[in-house]
């Protein structure tokens, strides 16, 4: 969904959302990552797709692992994750550097795999209404540690 004022928040603002990351831990609280967000969103202004990709880089915090029973085998896991990023707009033709926070939620499936359900948003000025804006976004997959 695209905005962040209350008329913005539509059922036909709903649009897809890919989130490609890869990252390395370097402590049991910390690790890096890198990743792509796209394709598009809908506006409520027109009916068309706003084509936009989003590479970034962010800090991961491991908010279990802040606890002093913590289990790195745990079968649940949060993550705390922000960063910046190049944002491009098909439409502006131009490019942005933008902020991206949000919260992880890891269900271990196996040893390798994860399911995972993230809430976030890419935070700047001028990304599509000419003010400060927000593409908040929800995605669910599978993670794979290498």
């Amino acid at each position: 969904m695209s905005g962040i004022k209350d008329e913005d928040f539509v059922s036909h603002n709903i649009a897809p959302l890919i989130n490609i990351t890869a990252g390395k831990w370097f402590s049991k609280e910390l690790a890096l990552q890198a990743g792509y967000k796209g394709p598009y969103y809908n506006a409520i202004a027109d009916d068309k797709k706003h084509h936009y990709y989003f590479l970034y880089g962010e800090g991961l915090m491991n908010i279990n692992s802040l606890f002093p029973d913590y289990d790195p085998a745990a079968f649940w896991c949060l993550l705390l994750h922000a960063g910046a990023g190049y944002y491009y707009s098909q439409d502006y033709k131009r490019p942005n550097i933008c902020a991206n926070f949000g919260i992880s939620n890891y269900l271990l499936l196996t040893n390798r795999l994860k399911g995972f359900l993230d809430v976030s948003a890419i935070v700047g000025w001028d990304i599509y209404q000419g003010d400060e804006d927000i593409l908040p976004g929800v995605t669910m997959g599978i993670s794979y540690s290498f």
